[in-house]
């Protein structure tokens, strides 16, 4: 069976030059969102335009220093898009991920499930036989 970890999520708006989002998902543990964190694994593919004219690059999902029960990510545009699409597979409401309707600061919480996947160790090796 296929361990699954939980997290409350909330999108926080940014209006300032072109519009963003930073989206945080809160785990039970530090260790659960280590573990989740290769499942939602994405590479942003453009720039954020800020008000002042520069642009800011995301790094894609990275957790938290401070609270390390968090995984967070920076994106706009078609990288916003794909975020959210992959949260949907996981069981986010996209609707009240975005909801403006009671902040325009922050949307509703929403809630994912998300599945462990394994992924090997860069520096493993395999043994020949």
């Amino acid at each position: 069976m296929t361990e699954r970890y939980r997290a409350e999520g909330r999108l926080k708006h940014r209006f300032w030059g072109e519009y963003s989002a930073l989206i945080i998902l809160i785990f039970d543990s530090e260790r659960e969102a280590k573990k989740a964190l290769p499942a939602l694994e994405f590479t942003p593919t453009s720039d954020i335009q800020q008000a002042d004219g520069s642009t800011h690059t995301s790094c894609g999902w990275i957790q938290g220093e401070t609270y390390p029960d968090t995984l967070q990510i920076e994106v706009a545009g078609d990288d916003l898009k794909a975020v959210e699409q992959k949260l949907k597979e996981y069981g986010a409401d996209v609707k009240k991920m975005g909801s403006i309707a009671k902040s325009v600061d922050w949307g509703e919480p929403f809630y994912v499930t998300i599945p462990h996947v394994h992924k090997d160790h860069p520096n493993q090796v395999t043994m020949q036989f």
